[in-house]
C-alpha cells in the first residue's frame, strides 16, 4: 500500500512476530555496518539513524556501541549540527537512555543566546524536553527564581558556565519574548521540562499564563494550528502546580524570611502560586483549563483524556487546592464507567453499546496504571469530594489486577506477593488514607491494603518477611502515621471488619536507617499529605492564644496526642509504643477541650460558577479572600473525625 502522502510504500504480513524479527535483524546488520563508516555521514544523515533507532524502540549492544560511535561524531563536530538535527538528535538519545554527560553538553552547548535565530520554537521545546527526561539541568536550579529563593537568580548572570543553565535560560527567553509563535504544545513541553527538572521560573510561568488567559483562542484549532491534544490540559496544569510545590519546599527548608511568612501546607502551595503568577491569574487559568477540558473536541469532553491526562488534572487540581466542581464530577463520571468496561471486559461480558470495543482502545482509555489510581484517590481525598461509586470502582479493579493466584476454593485471588507487582507500600497506605477520608470500607478492598501492607488483616505479620516481599525499606514516616488515623477510624466507624495493625506495630515496620530502598518503582511522589499532626503555630493561632489567656483558659499550645495514650472507653492505646499522632492547637487536657484556629490551610478555595471575585493588592499576588469562597478540605474534616473519635 501507499502512504498517506504517497511518498513511501509499506508492506504488510500476517505474523507479526515475524515482522518484529526482520525488523530486529535489520536493525542490528544496520549497526554493525555505519558504525565503521559514522565518519562519512552527513549531520542529518546521523540524525535519522538514531531517530530511526530510538523510534522503533531497538536497544541491544550494537545499538548501544552506534550511539557511543554517533556520540563521538557529535563531539567532534558539533557545530555543523543544524538546529533540527541538535534538537532530534537530543531527543534520540533521551529516549534510548544511551547519552552521555558530555554528548548532552556539547549539543545543549549549541542552543544559546547567540544562536536562537536559527531555532524553531518546535527545536526549542524538543531540545528542553529532552534534557529534562535525560536530567541534564542547570546547575543551579534556583538561577532563575527570583521571588522565593534566598539568592534570587538572575537568569543569564550564571557564576559559573554551564550550558544546561544557558539552553534552559535561551528557550525561557524566546517562549518569554514571542509566545504567540509557540503552540500549546510546544508551551507545554517547556514548562514541564522546567518544572520536572525541579527548576522554577516565576517569570516565564507569568508570561505563559498571562498569554494562554488573554488568548481568545487557547486552547484552540482557529489558531491556525492543528489544535492541542489532550495531554496539553494535564501537563500544564501539573506544571504550574508543581512550580508552586517546589517554591514550598523552598520556604521550608528556608531559615530567613520569604514572601509566604510561616504559612504552610496546602495553603503555602496556593500562595506561592499568587507569589509568582498572580491569584488572579492563577484562578483564570486553571478555570480556563477546566472549562476547555469539558468542552474538547466540540463537546466531546474528558472522554478523549487518556488516564494520566485525567490523573494529571486532579493532581494539580487537589494540590493548588482548587475545586472546581463540574470538571471533578466528570473525570470521577469518566474514571468510574472506565474502570466499570475494562472490569466486564476481564470478565468477557464487554457492553455491546460500549464506545470501548477494541482491545486497543481499552487498553488505552481503560487501563489505570496503580500510581494513577493512587492519584486519584489522594485527589479527592485532600479536596474532600467523596464520590462512593468512583472509589468502590476504583476498590473492585485493584482487586481484580491483584488477584492472579488461585485460591483453595478455585477462585482467582491476591497475596502479598501478587499485590507487590502493581503497588508499592507508599501506595497502599496512601490508598488507605483516602480510604479513610472518604469513609470508603469495603471489606475486601481493605483486606487487600492490610495484606499489601503487613501481610494481612489478623495483625501477625513479620516486617522483614514483608521488606522482602515488597521489596523497600520499609514503610515511610508519613505512611506510618497515614495507618494509625487509617486504624482509629476502621475500630470506630467499622469495628465489625476485624481488621488490625500489627501487635508490635509500629516497632520494626519503619524504615531502616541507612537502608536502601530496593522496590525499582520508586516512590510515589507529590502526594504526601500530613494535615493532622502541623507544629508551626501561625501568627493568628498565636493571637488566638493569647486572647484565651487573657480570658483565663487553661491550655497546652500545640498539645501532641501519641498512638499509646487511652483511647476509647477501655482506656487502651491504639500502639505499645509512643509515636506522634495527633496535634491540637489548644487543649485543656483535663477537660478534653480542644480548640482548632481554623486559618487558610484548611480550606481549598472554589474555581467554578461565578465564584472569581477579586480584590488583589498593587503587586496583583494576593488576593482579600473575604470575599472568596471557600470549602473545608478534606483532611480538616478527617481530622475533626478523629478527635471527635478520641473523645475530644
Amino acid at each position: 500500500g501507499y502512504g498517506d502522502d504517497d511518498n513511501y510504500i509499506y508492506y504488510t504480513f500476517d505474523d507479526e512476530r515475524r515482522d518484529q524479527n526482520l525488523i530486529a535483524q535489520t536493525m542490528e546488520r544496520v549497526a554493525q555496518s555505519t558504525l565503521p563508516r559514522l565518519r562519512s555521514f552527513r549531520p542529518q544523515e546521523i540524525n535519522n539513524l538514531s531517530w530511526a533507532y530510538a523510534r522503533l524502540e531497538h536497544k541491544s549492544p550494537a545499538a548501544e556501541a552506534l550511539f557511543r560511535g554517533i556520540g563521538n561524531e557529535i563531539i567532534r563536530r558539533s557545530s555543523s549540527f543544524s538546529s533540527q538535527d541538535i534538537a532530534m538528535t537530543l531527543w534520540s538519545f533521551a529516549t534510548t537512555e544511551y547519552g552521555t554527560v558530555e554528548v548532552y553538553k556539547v549539543l545543549a552547548s549549541e542552543m544559546n543566546a547567540d544562536s536562537a535565530d536559527a531555532f524553531k520554537s518546535q527545536e526549542f521545546s524538543a531540545s528542553i524536553h529532552a534534557l529534562a527526561t535525560a536530567k541534564m539541568v542547570p546547575a543551579d536550579l534556583s538561577v532563575f527564581d527570583d521571588t522565593m529563593s534566598e539568592q534570587h537568580g538572575d537568569g543569564g548572570n550564571y557564576q559559573e558556565y554551564c550550558p544546561f543553565t544557558e539552553c534552559f535560560d535561551t528557550a525561557a527567553s524566546e517562549l518569554i519574548e514571542r509566545t504567540d509563535m509557540f503552540t500549546e504544545q510546544e508551551m507545554k513541553d517547556i514548562i514541564w521540562a522546567f518544572s520536572k527538572s525541579g527548576v522554577r521560573h516565576p517569570t516565564l510561568f507569568k508570561s505563559v499564563a498571562e498569554y494562554l488567559v488573554s488568548s481568545p483562542d487557547m486552547f484552540n484549532e482557529s489558531r491556525g494550528y492543528s489544535g492541542c491534544s489532550t495531554q496539553v490540559f494535564g501537563i500544564i496544569a501539573w506544571s504550574f502546580a508543581k512550580q508552586a510545590q517546589l517554591a514550598k519546599e523552598i520556604v521550608e527548608s528556608s531559615t530567613t524570611q520569604t514572601p509566604l511568612g510561616t504559612t504552610t501546607g496546602r495553603q503555602a502551595t496556593y500562595d506561592a502560586s499568587c507569589v509568582d503568577v498572580g491569584g488572579e491569574l492563577i484562578d483564570q487559568l486553571f478555570s480556563s483549563i477546566a472549562t476547555h477540558s469539558l468542552q474538547y473536541k466540540n463537546g466531546e469532553g474528558l472522554s478523549r483524556f487518556s488516564p494520566q491526562d485525567l490523573s494529571n488534572l486532579a493532581w494539580a487540581f487537589a494540590t493548588l487546592g482548587l475545586h472546581h466542581k463540574e470538571l471533578l464530577d466528570a473525570i470521577a463520571e469518566q474514571v468510574t464507567q472506565r474502570l466499570s468496561l475494562h472490569l466486564e471486559y476481564l470478565n468477557g461480558s464487554g457492553a455491546e453499546d460500549s464506545s470501548l470495543k477494541k482491545p486497543s482502545d481499552l487498553n488505552k482509555m481503560a487501563n489505570f496504571k496503580p500510581q494513577e489510581l493512587t492519584i486519584l484517590v489522594w485527589a479527592y481525598a485532600s479536596i474532600g469530594i467523596r464520590k462512593p461509586e468512583m472509589f468502590e470502582m476504583i476498590g473492585d479493579y485493584i482487586i481484580a489486577l491483584c488477584s492472579s493466584i488461585t485460591g483453595e476454593d478455585g477462585r482467582k485471588t491476591f497475596n502479598s506477593d501478587s499485590i507487590s507487582k502493581h503497588f508499592t507500600r507508599q501506595y497502599l497506605s496512601n490508598l488507605a488514607w483516602g480510604a479513610a477520608v472518604l469513609q470508603g470500607y469495603t471489606p475486601l478492598f481493605m483486606n487487600l491494603l492490610y495484606t499489601g501492607l503487613f501481610g494481612g488483616v489478623n495483625g501477625l505479620g513479620d516486617p522483614e518477611v514483608m521488606r522482602n516481599i515488597m521489596r523497600d525499606n520499609g514503610i515511610q514516616k508519613q505512611g506510618i502515621r497515614n495507618m494509625l488515623y487509617v486504624q482509629v477510624t476502621l475500630d470506630m466507624e467499622d469495628f465489625k471488619l476485624g481488621i488490625a495493625l500489627p501487635k508490635n506495630f509500629p516497632e520494626g515496620w519503619g524504615e531502616k536507617v541507612n537502608g536502601e530502598r530496593k522496590n525499582p518503582k520508586g516512590p510515589l511522589l507529590d502526594i504526601v499529605d500530613a494535615p493532622v499532626l502541623e507544629l508551626k503555630p501561625s501568627r493568628w493561632q498565636k493571637t488566638v492564644s493569647n486572647v484565651f489567656q487573657r480570658l483565663g483558659f487553661e491550655f497546652e499550645d500545640e498539645h501532641i496526642i501519641r498512638s499509646n495514650d487511652p483511647i476509647g472507653s477501655n482506656g487502651v492505646g491504639l500502639t505499645s509504643t509512643s509515636q506522634e499522632f495527633l496535634s491540637i492547637d489548644l487543649a485543656n487536657t483535663k477537660t478534653r477541650v480542644g480548640i482548632e484556629i481554623d486559618g487558610p490551610s484548611h480550606f481549598i478555595n472554589v474555581i467554578d460558577g461565578n465564584n472569581l471575585t477579586y480584590n488583589v493588592d498593587d503587586n496583583n499576588s494576593r488576593r482579600n479572600n473575604n470575599k472568596r469562597r471557600r470549602k473545608e478540605s478534606g483532611p480538616y474534616l478527617f481530622k475533626d473525625r478523629l478527635l471527635t473519635h478520641l473523645g475530644w
